[in-house]
């Protein structure tokens, strides 16, 4: 697709995705996945769960700042010690607009996308991806976050993925005592208290 027909019309996030997403058990260690990096060429994987659901996503940039800068030994750490969490995932039906805003509120590069019908990750869409389809794309999300930023306090976006407590998939997933969890476990935990 070129830029003239990405401006034309909206694209969406399925049109600029990469699939299939390459993905890998939470206990993997860090060389390994190092190696699947550089053999595929790609700047992440995505993490999943023993039960294959997609918990977080390690990137170069990951590797780099949580494991090569502490000098750590990348056979002795599991890509679950190191990945970023809660994943980040988007809409294959969102508009890639939607997509780079939600990137630049976040200050990442990659957001996994989900078909939120079938719980299943189809795919995974990075800021280059939009790039090369809509290079102005970035340049408005910034100036409406600036806007955004300077008419009210900036809220944190919703995130949607599975709950680190039950396992189960929520559209609303808060950070609480270093977890992201889902409401029923969150009122679950205040009622212990």
């Amino acid at each position: 697709m070129n830029r003239t027909m990405a401006l034309e019309r909206e694209v969406r996030v399925r049109e600029a995705m990469s699939s299939p997403v390459v993905t890998v058990g939470e206990k993997t260690n860090v060389e390994k996945v190092a190696k699947l990096m550089t053999k595929r060429k790609i700047g992440s994987v995505i993490v999943t769960s023993r039960d294959g659901k997609p918990i977080g996503i390690v990137t170069s940039r990951d590797i780099v700042e949580r494991l090569v800068s502490k000098n750590l030994k990348p056979s002795d750490i599991n890509v679950r010690d190191i990945m970023s969490r809660p994943l980040i995932t988007v809409d294959p039906e969102s508009k890639i607009e939607e997509a780079a805003d939600l990137m630049t509120r976040r200050g990442i590069e990659r957001l996994a996308v989900m078909d939120y019908d079938k719980l299943k990750l189809i795919g995974m869409i990075s800021a280059a991806d939009i790039t090369r389809i809509a290079p102005m794309v970035f340049d408005v999300a910034s100036e409406r976050l600036k806007l955004q930023e300077a008419d009210e306090e900036l809220k944190p976006p919703l995130l949607a993925g599975y709950c680190e407590i039950c396992g189960g998939w929520s559209e609303l997933l808060e950070e609480l005592e270093g977890k992201f969890i889902c409401n029923n476990c969150k009122l679950e935990l205040y009622r212990e208290r």
